[in-house]
C-alpha cells in the first residue's frame, strides 16, 4: 500500500512541477543575428498559434524581432528569429496541446546592441550587408529620375528668361505654382495608398521623406550627407539622445540591408512615419 502511495505521489509532483524548458542557439545575442529559439514542453505540440511569421512587436510600439518561422516537432517548438532592438525584451509563446487546451510560456531575452564599449554614438553602418541586384538599379532610378527633373527645371528656367517680357511674369508663376504643387511627401502618400506595403520600400521612402523634411526644418541640406553627418546634426541642432538616434539608425539601416520581404499594413506604416515626425519634430 505504501509503495502505491509513493507512485501516485511521484506522478503527482511530476504533474506539479513539469515546466518548458528553453534554449537559445547562441549565448549572447545581438541585433541582427538569426537565432533559434527551443522549447520543450511536457506534452506534444498540435499547433502555434504565436508569435506569426513576420515582424512583431507589443502594441504601440516599433517591431522589436522578426520572426522567420515557426515549426512544431512532437514535443518541441522551434522558432527562427532575428532581432532588430538591443535591450531586454518580454513575449509569449502560446501554442495548444494534443488535448486543444492552449498553453503558453513567458520568454525573456536580453539582445547587446552593436555598439562598442568605448563607442557613445550609433554604429555608422557605410557598407551594407547586401546592395546589390534589385537595391543597386532602385539608387540607379532614383539618381536618373532626379538628374532629369533637375534638366527640366534648368531647361524651362532658361526658357523663360528668354521670353518676352508679357509672357516672364505668367510663366515664372506657372513654375512656382508647379513647385508647390508637389509637396515632399507626395512619393510616401502615394505608396501609404496601399492597404498593403513592402516594408523595404516604406523605409526607402520614409527615409527620402525625413530628410527632405529636416532640410527644410534645419535650413541644412541633409540628402547627400553620410549617417555619421545626420547622426551629427541630430544630436547637435535637434538635441536627440545617444539611445533615440541609435534607435532611428537601426530601424532603417536593419530593413533597407537585410534580407526582408515582408509586407506591413498602411495602418503599421501610418503609425511609424508618426512616431518618427513626433520624435524629428517635423
Amino acid at each position: 500500500m505504501k509503495i502505491v502511495s509513493i507512485f501516485f505521489l511521484l506522478i503527482f509532483a511530476t504533474f506539479l512541477f513539469a515546466e518548458e524548458t528553453v534554449f537559445w542557439s547562441k549565448e549572447n545575442i545581438s541585433v541582427g543575428e538569426e537565432v533559434l529559439l527551443t522549447i520543450e514542453t511536457d506534452s506534444i505540440v498540435s499547433e502555434i498559434i504565436s508569435p506569426e511569421i513576420g515582424l512583431f512587436s507589443h502594441s504601440n510600439e516599433l517591431p522589436f524581432v522578426e520572426i522567420m518561422s515557426n515549426t512544431k516537432d512532437n514535443t518541441r517548438i522551434l522558432i527562427q528569429m532575428r532581432f532588430t532592438k538591443s535591450g531586454k525584451h518580454e513575449f509569449k509563446i502560446k501554442w495548444k496541446n494534443e488535448e486543444n487546451i492552449e498553453l503558453e510560456k513567458t520568454v525573456n531575452i536580453d539582445i547587446k546592441s552593436l555598439l562598442k564599449e568605448n563607442e557613445n554614438e550609433a554604429l555608422d553602418i557605410e557598407q551594407p550587408l547586401e546592395f546589390s541586384g534589385p537595391y543597386f538599379f532602385r539608387l540607379f532610378v532614383i539618381i536618373l529620375i532626379f538628374t532629369i527633373i533637375v534638366g527640366v527645371l534648368y531647361y524651362l528656367f532658361l526658357r523663360v528668361g528668354k521670353r518676352p517680357k508679357v509672357f516672364k511674369d505668367a510663366l515664372y508663376n506657372e513654375s512656382i505654382g508647379a513647385e508647390k504643387m508637389e509637396p515632399i511627401d507626395t512619393s510616401l502618400n502615394k505608396l501609404l495608398l496601399n492597404s498593403e506595403i513592402l516594408h523595404k520600400d516604406f523605409v526607402y521612402s520614409l527615409s527620402e521623406y525625413l530628410k527632405l523634411a529636416l532640410s527644410e526644418k534645419l535650413d541644412i541640406d541633409v540628402t547627400f550627407m553620410t549617417q555619421s553627418e545626420i547622426e551629427e546634426v541630430l544630436k547637435s541642432k535637434l538635441f536627440m539622445t545617444d539611445k533615440q538616434i541609435s534607435e532611428f539608425t537601426m530601424y532603417l539601416n536593419s530593413i533597407k540591408y537585410m534580407p526582408n520581404e515582408e509586407k506591413i499594413t498602411n495602418t503599421n506604416a501610418l503609425s511609424i512615419r508618426s512616431y518618427w515626425e513626433k520624435i524629428l519634430g517635423i
